[in-house]
C-alpha cells in the first residue's frame, strides 16, 4: 500500500520525495492515536467491538485508496483513506496480543506471555540476534 501510493505521489502527480513523506506523516500518526486509544477502548467496549471495528476501518480505508485516479489529488487519494486505514491499522494491532489473555490469573498470564515471546521470535530464543 505505501510502495504503490508512494510511486503514485511521485510519478503520476509529480511530488518530491519531501511532500510525498509528508503526506504519509498523518496516516503514521493515526496508527499511533489508534494504537494508544485501543487498549482504553478495549476496557471500555471490548475486544470484539475494537477489533471488528479496527478491521472495518481498514476495509473501508483500502476500499477507499481502490479508487484512485489519474487526475487526483494527493488529500482525496492518499491521505483520506491513510487516515481511515492508519486508525484501522492502530485500533487492531494494541488489543489483539493480549485478547487471550483476558479472564486469566495472574500467575497464567505471566506464564503465558513469556511462553508466547519465543513463539513469536524464534531468533531471540535460539540466541540470533539479528
Amino acid at each position: 500500500m505505501w510502495y504503490v501510493s508512494s510511486l503514485y505521489l511521485q510519478q503520476v502527480l509529480g511530488l518530491s520525495p519531501l511532500a510525498t513523506g509528508l503526506t504519509f506523516l498523518p496516516m503514521a500518526l493515526a496508527i499511533v492515536v489508534g494504537a494508544s486509544q485501543a487498549g482504553k477502548l478495549v476496557n471500555r467496549f471490548g475486544v470484539r467491538a475494537v477489533l471488528g471495528s479496527g478491521l472495518v476501518m481498514l476495509a473501508a480505508g483500502l476500499l477507499l485508496f481502490a479508487r484512485i485516479g489519474v487526475s487526483g489529488s494527493a488529500l482525496g487519494y492518499v491521505m483520506l483513506p491513510g487516515l481511515l486505514t492508519g486508525l484501522g491499522i492502530g485500533s487492531r494491532s494494541s488489543p489483539r496480543p493480549s485478547s487471550p489473555l483476558r479472564g486469566l490469573d495472574r500467575l497464567s498470564r505471566a506464564w503465558l506471555q513469556g511462553s508466547s515471546t519465543p513463539r513469536a521470535r524464534p531468533e531471540g530464543a535460539w540466541g540470533w540476534h539479528c
